[in-house]
Parts: structure tokens; sequence; C-alpha cells
């Protein structure tokens, strides 16, 4: 298995539509654009007995990704998921059972994503609609992978965990562990497989394609020529630079086959032109892939990719000890501001308290003061109380006037009345 591409994209929307809104590209191997997918920490929709429908809808599984997207510090980021494509070799699975093998290719895509990108949100899609690399219709089985470069809980996901090298690692390690017991065979890496029982190779045309492979799969390994020299060079294939005027590599290898030893070479690329008409008359060598120059521009290519996504886990970085920085600052400041408030709070409250206080005790004076009062204006309230304590004297009774009448003394000699 290899990873094709591994790629940042500044819009989600566009990929999602592209995977699921559009028509089957060639319809000699598939009648329909997904033959199976899945999601992970996002909604998918589904079939009336409650599977994973492989008709999805890219504007409603977008609309989930800007979800998620909003809840990062930086909501308005420039890439916003990573695409990464998953090519499947014809050894692994030759379409020929499509259903099935749909099926078994994206149970070992999400064992993949469970493993590595189970905290992100993503979604998976399995496809046979290429053309092909001869344009039959003969495309291979892959995914698409799309990760949102923000997880559910609003924290970033690092660019380094998306780099080409890594993943291949981690997605051969796994298809090592589990390829079998999905598909019920041995797993061999087509990537590494380049060594072949030479005793096989009949033609010089087989020699080449198996060094085109051991090629392709050294350059991904090293980052420079020289190295990339002494890795061939340990594999039995010799690499040489000719020519002062035109440079070009020469390839060469001993081969033991069915019909004897024999040393065969081949240069990396040469085209005969005529000088006055500018026609190509003929081609031969391994392509232009496999110049010094063609070299020479993938490992600049793979150095830039890596210091890119290094300055952006760095900015990443800077950003989040920015941010934090700054969030500190404001709980700090909130901290402060529920402090102050706090403490108005509980002064307005003990105002309050002293003033209800103070009306209360304002009350029952003015209830004594007024109860004083009413007292001494209420008419016949002195004779209710005199009566109440018996009533005045015969003597004391006033008379019209107000006068109290004066009792006589008794004299001596007065004795009882009759």
């Amino acid at each position: 298995m290899s990873i094709l591409t591994s790629k940042a994209c500044r819009s989600s929307n566009g990929r999602l539509t592209y995977i699921f809104n559009e028509p089957v590209h060639c319809s000699s191997k598939a009648t329909q654009r997904v033959l199976a997918c899945a999601g992970t920490n996002i909604l998918m929709l589904q079939t009336p007995d409650g599977q994973v429908s492989e008709v999805q809808n890219g504007n409603y599984l977008q609309r989930q990704f800007h979800n998620v997207l909003l809840k990062a510090r930086n909501p308005h980021k420039t890439y916003q998921a990573q695409s990464v494509i998953i090519s499947f070799d014809k050894s692994e699975f030759d379409t020929k059972k499509l259903g099935l093998q749909a099926t078994q290719a994206l149970e070992l895509v999400q064992g993949f994503v469970q493993k590595y990108f189970s905290d992100c949100q993503s979604v998976s899609a399995i496809q046979a609609d290429g053309v092909g690399g001869n344009g039959n219709g003969d495309g291979k089985l892959h995914c698409h992978l799309i990760i949102n470069s923000v997880k559910p809980d609003g924290r970033v996901v690092n660019t380094n965990r998306f780099g080409v090298f890594r993943l291949r690692k981690e997605l051969d390690s796994y298809m090592a562990d589990n390829y079998e017991r999905v598909v019920g065979k041995v797993w061999t890496n087509p990537i590494t497989k380049v060594e072949r029982d030479l005793s096989t190779i009949q033609t010089k045309q087989e020699w080449q394609q198996q060094l085109k492979n051991a090629i392709n799969q050294v350059k991904s390994q090293v980052k420079d020529f020289d190295t990339f020299r002494q890795q061939l060079l340990q594999r039995g294939i010799n690499v040489t630079e000719r020519g002062k005027k035109s440079p070009h590599l020469v390839y060469a290898a001993t081969v033991i086959g069915s019909r004897g030893t024999k040393r065969w070479r081949v240069r990396d690329f040469y085209q005969r032109i005529d000088k006055s008409t500018g026609q190509v008359l003929s081609t031969r060598g391994l392509g232009k892939d496999y110049t010094r120059e063609s070299l020479e521009h993938y490992w600049q290519a793979m150095r830039e990719q890596t210091s890119d996504l290094k300055k952006k886990e760095d900015n990443n970085r800077e950003s989040r000890q920015y941010n934090n920085e700054e969030l500190r600052e404001l709980f700090r400041a909130a901290s402060r501001s529920r402090t102050k408030t706090a403490e108005q709070r509980e002064s307005q409250r003990q105002a309050f308290r002293k003033l209800v206080e103070y009306e209360t005790s304002q009350n029952a004076q003015q209830r004594r003061i007024s109860k004083t009062v009413g007292r001494k204006t209420q008419p016949g309230a002195n004779e209710a109380e005199l009566k109440h304590k018996g009533g005045p004297s015969e003597g004391n009774r006033p008379n019209r006037n107000g006068q109290k009448h004066a009792r006589p003394n008794p004299r001596p000699d007065d004795g009882p009345e009759p």
C-alpha cells in the first residue's frame, strides 16, 4: 500500500463535494461513485436498516466540519482539512469481487484511522471509478480520507502527523498486523517487494521494470544523491554519471537468469531529436523521472514539504503559546473582576441590611408615638378608665361647672341620722 498524496486543503467543502456529489468518473468497473464509506466523530446518513449509506451529501458533511472548525481559537484557519489518498495495489485487491473488497478496504482504513486519528473528525470513502494509468478504466481500489484540521474539542491537529513518510510507515505497520485477519491471506508490501527471483527474468524489459521499482523505493527513503547511490549499490545496482556536455546516469547490474549471467545497462533518459524540425525521432531509457535532475527536484520538494510542515508546527506552537498567555491574562482579569463584584455585592448587602434595620426602628418608634398621642386625644378615655377603677367618690364628683363638691366635715355633736 502507498500513500499517493497527503495534501492540506484550504476548504473541506471542495474535497467532500468532489468525493460524494460528483457522478461516476468511469462506469466500466464501478456503477456508483462511492462503494463504501464511514466516518469518525461525525454523523453519516444511514439506510433504513441502520447501516451507513454509500450515498452521502458533501454539503451535509462539510457543515459538520465547519461547526468543529468554529471551536478553534482561530476559526479562520488557512488550511481547514487534510486530504489523504490511499491506493491499493492489484496484489492487495484485484477488484474482481468489488463489493466485498471495498468493504474489506474500508475496514482496514477505518482500523488505521481508529489507531492513529481517533481523536480527529474524519470521513473515509472507497472508490474504484478511476480511468486507470492506461485510460482503459481499470482503476485501482483507492480510499479518500479527509481529516479535519481541528479536533472536536477545539484543539488543532499537529501537522507533522500528516507527513508522507510517517503515514506510509504507520500504514505499512498496520497492514502487516491486520491485513491477513481482514482479507484472509498473507500481506506482502508491494512497495518493498522489488526483489524478485532473478531466474524468472527472461528479458531486459522485465529487468528494467524491476529496476524502476527499486529506484522508486530507494528514492523515497533517502534525502540526497550520494545516499541514493549507496543504497542501490547494496542491492547490486551500480549508478554512474557520464557525459560532460549532456550529463546523464547509467544504471547497471549483473543478473543471473535462466540463460546464464548477464550484465545489463540502461541510461536514465534520452531522446533523439531532428535538429531541423525539432521532431522526436526516438526515446530510450527508463524515463524522465529517473534523471538526476528529476531526483534532485524530488528530494528538494520533500525537504520543502518537511520544512513547511515544521514551520507550520512552529507557528502553531507560537500561536498556542501567545493564545495561552492571552487566555491566562483574561482569566486573571476575570478573577479580579469577580472578586471586585463580590466585594461590591457584599457592601450593597450590608448597606441594605442597615437601611432595613433603620427603617424598622423608625417604624417602631413612630408606632409608639402614635399610640401615646392617641391616648391623650381620644374623648372619654379618662371616664372609661375611672369607671374601670370603680368611679369617683360622691364628694369628688364634679358639678356642672367642673368644680368638685366640697364635702362638709361632720360635727362632733351630730349623731347618726334617724
